[in-house]
């Protein structure tokens, strides 16, 4: 059991977000369950970065974040992001349409985003779901690199 110790500091760990250090902790608690010591429950919390595609960290370019989060499909996991998110955010929204309802998001589009770019199947919903609250710009392709490359152009000038 992990008992009344501490495990680390909030600022310890790599993981972005109220989501990321949820996650973080139930892992903790799962892995001591299992047996894993406090000094590699430690040490495993502050050398875990995120997962590739999870609210990761891609890059920085000046002031600019470039954060990864492809596997956001469900309404929840893009609310967590865009929580996490500080404003304003460019938001590369699209892919495969799976129908998610929109609605719960629009207050933290509205807080959160200065510009949508819609890119394949899915972004001109999107686009037309987000329309009255921020800019957004619809690209034809499905290509999310140059979707990326889009934002980029619009996001920075």
């Amino acid at each position: 059991m992990l008992g009344e110790a501490a495990l680390v500091e909030r600022s310890d760990l790599q993981v972005v977000g109220e989501h990321g250090v949820a996650n973080a902790l139930a892992v903790a608690i799962a892995a001591a369950e299992l047996g894993v010591g406090l000094p590699d429950l430690r040490s495993g919390l502050r050398a875990f970065a995120g997962v590739a595609g999870r609210y990761a960290r891609a890059a920085q370019l000046g002031r600019v974040a470039f954060v990864e989060d492809s596997i956001a499909t469900r309404t929840l996991a893009v609310a967590a992001a865009l929580r996490a998110s500080s404003a304003p955010v460019v938001w590369l929204a699209g892919g495969l349409d799976k129908g998610a309802d929109l609605e719960p998001l629009r207050e933290l589009v509205a807080a959160k985003v200065s510009l949508l770019v819609g890119f394949g199947a899915s972004g001109e919903r999107f686009a037309a779901a987000f329309a009255d609250l921020v800019e957004t710009r619809v690209l034809g392709e499905p290509d999310g690199e140059r979707a990326l490359q889009a934002a980029c152009e619009l996001g920075l000038r």
